[in-house]
């Protein structure tokens, strides 16, 4: 199983705690860092950055660090003003191209939407 999880564009309640529960699935076979794939994320608000938060603690119980790959300006700037910025690393979008619709395959795996794998079905 793969340790990266996707955030789309933004997240409500049932998102993040969907979110959560994939993360608990991860983390319970984790055994390198979790990574988390912010390029699609729009909406940075209070809840997005306490749930962030949550993972970083979840993961470090376990022993494991979080990625955020390619987290955007907003969401740089919330994890700043909140005082956790420096419980990720983070990998900033101008070390990897970041993917478009066209590009890249869809976000969503036909077992947990959550996770990037090989059976991906398309939006639509």
């Amino acid at each position: 199983m793969a340790n990266r999880l996707v955030l789309p564009g933004s997240l409500d309640f049932t998102d993040r705690a969907e979110f959560m529960a994939a993360l608990a699935d991860v983390l319970a076979h984790a055994t390198s860092p979790i990574e988390i794939d912010c390029s699609a994320l729009e909406v940075v608000d209070g809840p997005i950055i306490g749930m962030l938060a949550v993972v970083t603690r979840s993961a470090q119980r376990r022993g494991l660090g979080v990625v955020l790959l390619h987290p955007t300006p907003a969401l740089f700037d919330g994890l700043t003003r909140a005082n956790v910025i420096d419980r990720f690393n983070t990998r900033p979008r101008h070390s990897v191209k970041r993917a478009t619709r066209e590009t890249a395959p869809a976000l969503h795996v036909a077992r947990d939407k959550w996770h990037r794998g090989p059976q991906t079905l398309r939006a639509g």
